[in-house]
């Protein structure tokens, strides 16, 4: 079955999962910079940095966890 807009794609592709494995990545990776950003004293650029990768690691889990 096709996925809906504004996501057209085949929720079993391997594609998908391999991205979403790779969004996960990405937002773990934020989430240690975040970390680094808050020991440096740059507290407003970890604040966006954490917003961005809270995101990214909740639409991987999103597409990895799915039934």
């Amino acid at each position: 079955m096709r996925g809906t807009w504004p996501f057209p794609v085949d929720a079993n592709d391997p594609g998908t999962g391999m991205a979403a494995a790779v969004f996960l990545v990405l937002g773990v990776a934020g989430v240690f910079l975040v970390q680094y950003l808050r020991m440096t004293g740059r507290n407003d650029d970890a604040f966006g940095v954490g917003l961005v990768a809270g995101v990214a690691i909740i639409a991987a889990l999103s597409v990895l966890l799915r039934p």
